[in-house]
């Protein structure tokens, strides 16, 4: 019982980073009950993944264009549905939904805090396990970011690209806690989120992860980089540690997801 109204308080409070005390659908964006998704010019679902607009002022999704249908008894989210559909929360692995409730609502804090010109940069990456008609968990990685369009110009819309990705289903339950943000070190000052309840790269960890993941060894991105092979190797150590692996290649193959996307 207590982790349902801890679960209710925190869709709560992600609900509240959406209504802006209207929870009115731009007209702009909504024709028949569908978003006018050719007028944004963005290349939508393609085999294994799906695209859902999401309207920051009101937290209606306009558009979901999707596989779901073929992996899901119902819909997690559909077309024209608000944020707070109950049907994803239903399919939702419940290890993670607190995790998931907490990482989302802190992210869409960070970005109300950024100011106006640096919205642009938001970007939040994490991984997403729902229950599919065989009754097994498939594993997603969920990106939000901030989508430019010439419509409703004074209201902000989030793309939601989903890829689905049982690859990547890790053994270690912790690394379901892995996300990515930008810009990460405003998120990091804002504390908005404890930094012992999720695991993220630093940026000088991200950008050895894109290396690696690129073929280069420890030696060639010292040069890269301008630091010692032995900084290199403590980069390597700690890149290990926050996934629990012990090949550098596999913690960067799986990292790569969050930070190449």
């Amino acid at each position: 019982m207590k982790k349902q109204v801890l679960i209710s308080k925190l869709l709560k409070e992600l609900i509240n980073q959406f209504s802006n005390g209207e929870m009115i659908p731009v007209p702009e964006l909504t024709y028949s009950g569908t978003c006018l998704v050719e007028s944004l010019k963005v290349t939508l679902s393609k085999e294994r993944q799906s695209s859902t607009i999401i309207d920051a002022n009101c937290g209606y999704v306009y558009s979901h264009n999707s596989i779901n249908h073929t992996l899901f008894e119902i819909q997690p989210i559909s077309t024209s549905d608000y944020i707070q559909s109950a049907n994803w929360i239903k399919l939702t692995h419940p290890d993670s939904l607190e995790f998931i409730l907490k990482a989302t609502t802190a992210a869409f804090k960070f970005f109300h805090s950024l100011p106006t010109e640096r919205h642009n940069e938001f970007d939040f990456v994490y991984q997403h396990r729902l229950l599919n008609k065989n009754n097994c968990y498939e594993s997603f990685i969920l990106r939000f970011y901030v989508l430019q369009s010439k419509i409703a110009a004074n209201s902000i819309q989030f793309m939601l690209h989903a890829k689905l990705n049982p690859l990547l289903a890790p053994v270690d339950e912790n690394l379901y806690k892995f996300i990515s943000i930008k810009p990460y070190n405003l998120f990091i000052k804002s504390k908005l989120l404890d930094s012992k309840e999720y695991i993220a790269f630093t940026n000088t960890e991200q950008e050895i992860v894109k290396l690696v993941n690129k073929g280069l060894d420890y030696n060639e991105i010292a040069k890269i980089r301008s630091i010692s092979p032995d900084t290199v190797r403590t980069h390597f150590r700690n890149i290990n540690l926050k996934t629990g692996m012990h090949s550098i290649k596999q913690s960067c193959f799986y990292a790569g997801h969050f930070y190449m996307y």
